[in-house]
């Protein structure tokens, strides 16, 4: 995947038509994996999804509390240790 990651960078935050990047979907299954190798290749955690009229709405860190997996609290600490 790091590779895969270094040679798209401009894919790192693009987000999908809901507004989710690839570490927000990563974060919110609790794939700590996906997100460390993100977080390492450059991904933001401060973009938002973009609440009313784009302004605000959920980060990762976000979505990483509010969905439930097995690797949550993990999640929770490394995006946390990579907020600004």
């Amino acid at each position: 995947m790091p590779l895969l990651l270094e040679a798209n960078k401009q894919m790192l935050n693009i987000k999908a038509t809901n507004g989710d990047t690839p570490l927000m979907i990563a974060a919110s299954k609790g794939h700590l994996k996906a997100c460390e190798a993100l977080l390492q290749a450059g991904a933001d955690p401060s973009i938002t999804k973009g609440g009313v009229l784009g302004i605000g709405g959920d980060n990762a860190l976000d979505l990483a509390r509010r969905y439930t997996s097995d690797s949550k609290d993990a999640v929770i600490k490394l995006l946390s240790s990579y907020m600004k």
